[in-house]
């Protein structure tokens, strides 16, 4: 059995964070697409961030990068009528066994059970959702996102729970809906309506959950 890859544990420490600092789990061995920093030391213009290892994985799209070679590979073999699905992200050729579009369950946002939102039928394309609810730590009581707002290096702190973006890469679809869920309820669907993405957006309010779609997203209903 081949002897899996060795992991290095970092620290991203902000001089301005008091205790709350973030653990990067990276391999150093094997694999490709690796992003070496030049210098350790990256700065913005309220926190500086030391580095102590010098490389970075692209892991932010690997599962939808994964699902469109497997599905290229199925394509390659001509199959006309197939389901991929990898952690969630998916990619879709034809129709189903009863002759309908693929019916992709879209989750609900809540941590302590696991139940359908909605359901986005589809066909030739990938879907891929990023959320706040899966993969999280608590601080001081507080939940705190797995992702990162390169903008302030802390994590997504708003009340936009998922972001699910249709497209027929997975792998863009996967960057995309990460990339709307960085930037919050208003400033997401504005980019994604202005780039033509087909976004479903779940966000949090008193009440409970708020749907919002973009126009290309309604389109997914009418075809």
């Amino acid at each position: 059995m081949a002897k899996a890859p060795a992991r290095e544990y970092v620290w991203l420490q902000c001089t301005d964070c008091g205790e709350l600092n973030y653990r990067i789990q990276v391999r150093t061995q094997g694999g490709g697409g690796k992003l070496e920093l030049k210098n350790r030391i990256v700065k913005t213009a309220a926190q500086t961030y030391f580095f102590e290892s010098g490389e970075r994985r692209f892991g932010g799209i690997a599962k939808g990068y994964a699902v469109d070679r497997v599905a290229s590979l199925l394509d390659e073999y001509e199959l006309g009528r197939y389901l991929v699905e990898i952690g969630g992200e998916v990619r879709v050729r034809g129709y189903n066994a009863a002759g309908r579009k693929w019916a992709i369950a879209i989750e609900a946002p809540a941590t302590d059970r696991r139940d359908v939102q909605s359901v986005v039928r589809v066909t030739d394309t990938g879907v891929a959702t990023s959320g706040d609810y899966r993969n999280f730590f608590v601080y001081q009581g507080s939940n705190y996102s797995h992702t990162i707002d390169p903008r302030t290096g802390r994590p997504v702190d708003h009340n936009l729970a998922a972001v699910t973006v249709v497209d027929e890469s997975a792998a863009y679809a996967d960057a995309m809906a990460t990339a709307l869920l960085v930037l919050g309820p208003e400033d997401g669907p504005l980019l994604a309506e202005e780039l033509g993405v087909a976004g479903y957006f779940l966000i949090r309010n008193p009440t409970g959950i708020r749907e919002l779609t973009t126009s290309n997203f309604d389109l997914l209903s009418e075809s």
